[in-house]
C-alpha cells in the first residue's frame, strides 16, 4: 500500500468517527470515493493548480489527479465536496440552522434520523427549537428565514405565537374592560358571542382579511344592522391590538368598517315633544324633560343624578362628575328657568318622600 492509499484509509476511518458523532458534520467532508476524480482540461487549457501535497508515492500507483514535481513530491488537485443532496446555500453562521434530529435506538443501538426538518435559532439569548412540519429542507429554511425576519422587525417570534386562539384574545379584551371599569362590558360580551359563533375555532394566524370579510357577509345574511356589525369589528380590532401589545400575536389583519347611513335629520321640536311628554307617566316626566333640555343620555347621565349633583343655591349647575361621561370628562349644564323649576320640584318631592319614610333607627 503506497502513501496515498494509506492516507485514504486514515481519512475514511476519521470520517467514520465523525459520522458517529454527528452526521451533519460528516456530510461537510468529501467522500473517499470522490478522491481521484479530476476534470479533464479542455484543449489549450493548463492543468489546474495543486491544493494539497503528499509524500512521494509509487509512480505506478499514483492517482490520475496527482502530479509529481521536480522536488519529488506529489500534489493532488482540489477535491470537490461531497454532495449533501441539497443545492441550497448554507445559512450564515449566527443566523440559526436547519437539521434533522437524530437519536439512537435503544433496542438495536442504531442511529435514527427524523424525516422531519427542524430549525434552531437564538432570540434574546434564548435558544428556540421549532419543527418545520416539513420533510423538505427547503421548507425548514423558508421557516427559518421567516422567523429571523420577524425577529429583525421586532415582532413576536416562536411557535407559541401561532398557537394563540380567538378564545385567548376574547379573554384578554374582557380582562381589559374589567380592569379599566368600562361600563360597556355587557355590549362587548354580546359582540364576542356573535364573533365566537363564526371565529371561535380559529387561531389568530388564520383570521385574515378574507376571513373578516366572510364574517361581515355572514352577519349581513343574518339581517344584522351595519352599526351592530361595526361594533363587533371594533371589538375584534381591539382584541388584535391587545394581543400584539402582549407579544402573543405578530400581525393584525385589515379590518374595514361598513358605511352607515344613519345621520340624524331634522329636530324633535318642542311642539312635537310637548304632546309626547304629557302622555308619559307623571313620575318619569321630569327626567325626560331634563334629557330634552340638556341632551344628556337618559340611562347613564339623567337617572344617575343625585341631590349633590344639583347646585341650586349657588351658580345653578347640573353636574356630571369626571368618569361619568363617555369621554371620562366632567360636564356642567347651566340652569335654565325651566330646568331650575324641574330640579326644585324634584328636590321637594324627594324631601317629602324622606319625611314620609319610617325612622330607620
Amino acid at each position: 500500500m503506497n502513501e496515498i492509499e494509506k492516507a485514504k484509509a486514515k481519512y475514511q476511518k476519521a470520517l467514520a468517527s465523525l459520522e458517529e458523532i454527528s452526521s451533519d458534520i460528516a456530510r461537510a467532508f468529501p467522500a473517499p470515493d470522490r478522491i481521484g476524480t479530476r476534470p479533464v482540461p479542455r484543449p489549450g487549457e493548463s492543468t489546474p493548480k495543486i491544493d494539497q501535497t503528499l509524500s512521494k508515492p509509487d509512480s505506478a500507483s499514483a492517482p490520475l489527479n496527482a502530479k509529481q514535481t521536480s522536488s519529488g513530491k506529489v500534489v493532488v488537485n482540489s477535491i470537490p465536496l461531497r454532495s449533501t443532496g441539497s443545492t441550497l446555500p448554507k445559512v450564515p453562521r449566527g443566523m440559526g440552522r436547519v437539521y434533522q434530529p437524530t437519536w439512537r435506538d435503544k433496542k438495536s443501538g442504531e442511529e435514527r434520523t427524523s424525516p422531519t426538518w427542524w430549525i434552531a435559532y437564538s432570540l434574546r439569548g434564548k435558544l428556540i427549537r421549532e419543527s418545520s412540519h416539513s420533510k423538505k429542507e427547503s421548507g425548514a429554511r423558508n421557516l427559518l428565514k421567516k422567523r429571523l425576519g420577524e425577529a429583525a422587525l421586532g415582532k413576536p417570534v416562536g411557535p407559541d405565537v401561532e398557537k394563540t386562539t380567538f378564545e385567548d384574545m376574547a379573554a384578554m379584551i374582557v380582562s381589559d374592560y374589567r380592569a379599566n371599569g368600562r361600563r360597556s362590558l355587557p355590549r362587548l360580551e354580546d359582540a364576542i358571542s356573535h364573533l365566537r359563533g363564526f371565529l371561535g375555532h380559529y387561531r389568530t394566524v388564520e383570521i385574515t382579511g378574507d376571513v373578516v370579510t366572510a364574517y361581515v357577509t355572514f352577519r349581513l345574511d343574518e339581517k344584522a344592522a351595519a352599526s351592530t356589525i361595526n361594533n363587533e369589528l371594533a371589538a375584534l380590532s381591539r382584541m388584535f391590538t391587545l394581543g400584539i401589545r402582549s407579544n402573543k400575536i405578530a400581525t393584525k389583519p385589515y379590518i374595514g368598517k361598513l358605511a352607515v347611513s344613519n345621520t340624524r335629520k331634522g329636530f324633535f321640536e318642542w311642539e312635537q315633544f310637548s304632546p309626547v311628554l304629557k302622555n308619559l307617566p307623571e313620575d318619569i316626566q321630569p327626567a325626560i324633560e331634563t334629557a330634552y333640555i340638556t341632551g344628556w343620555r337618559i340611562h347613564d347621565e339623567i337617572f344617575t343624578r343625585q341631590k349633590h349633583h344639583a347646585d341650586v343655591k349657588g351658580r345653578g349647575w347640573l353636574r356630571l362628575d369626571p368618569g361619568e361621561t363617555k369621554n371620562n370628562e366632567g360636564r356642567n349644564f347651566p340652569f335654565t328657568a325651566r330646568l331650575r323649576g324641574i330640579i326644585a320640584q324634584q328636590l321637594e318631592r324627594t324631601r317629602a318622600l324622606e319625611k314620609g319614610q319610617p325612622d330607620s333607627s
